[in-house]
């Protein structure tokens, strides 16, 4: 079978589909815009992006600081989605001998207007070298009250509903909720083509 012929969200339910959950804090793992975390108090969401060159842009369209800003804001409206806000994010990249230092000041000054716009932490990443092109990896961590929370009702297994129904009213809350936040997401969307 080819992975054209099931696309990526039925590879990545194949993938995941029956993997087990070790934590009883992990409430969601694959399948909702984020994986939450109970974190006592509040929920941790947390989401990753992968962005590949010749996949998800091309360098002769866009400048290395823009492309940072818009991977910024890409990944961080995940979390909005949930009606989170964004904390925390780590950054890796790849990168082949083509780039210079100044490239990757520009890149960084494009990820810290985003992230100075939301008011988001860079803790951390790694860099590697890449024969293939520009790669970028974005994880963020945001969190979100547990009544506030917005889920992705479509994504709901059994499990999920049997751990979310701790909560009072979360499936109509979510039935109702769930346009504001796609709203909230096209609003940030609008933000991402300039810094």
């Amino acid at each position: 079978m080819e992975i054209n012929e099931i696309g990526e969200f039925g590879l990545i339910d194949r993938l995941t589909k029956g993997l087990p959950t070790h934590n009883a804090s992990t409430l969601m793992g694959p399948g909702d815009d984020c994986a939450v975390i109970d974190s006592g108090d509040k929920l941790t969401l947390i989401t990753s992006q992968l962005f590949m060159e010749g996949v998800q842009f091309d360098l002769t369209y866009i400048d290395m600081e823009h492309l940072a800003y818009k991977a910024v804001m890409a990944t961080i409206s995940n979390v909005f989605a949930m009606n989170g806000t964004p904390r925390q994010l780590t950054v890796s990249i790849g990168l082949g001998k083509r780039f210079k230092v100044e490239d990757l000041d520009a890149f960084y000054q494009g990820l810290q207007k985003a992230c100075d716009k939301w008011g988001v932490d860079i803790v951390g990443g790694d860099t590697t070298s890449s024969f293939t092109g520009l790669a970028i990896a974005l994880t963020c961590v945001g969190e979100v009250a547990k009544e506030e929370v917005v889920w992705d009702c479509r994504s709901w297994s059994a499990r999920s509903l049997s751990i979310i129904s701790r909560w009072t009213n979360t499936t109509r809350r979510c039935v109702r909720q769930r346009p504001k936040a796609i709203r909230r997401r096209f609003r940030l969307c609008k933000t991402i083509v300039r810094p």
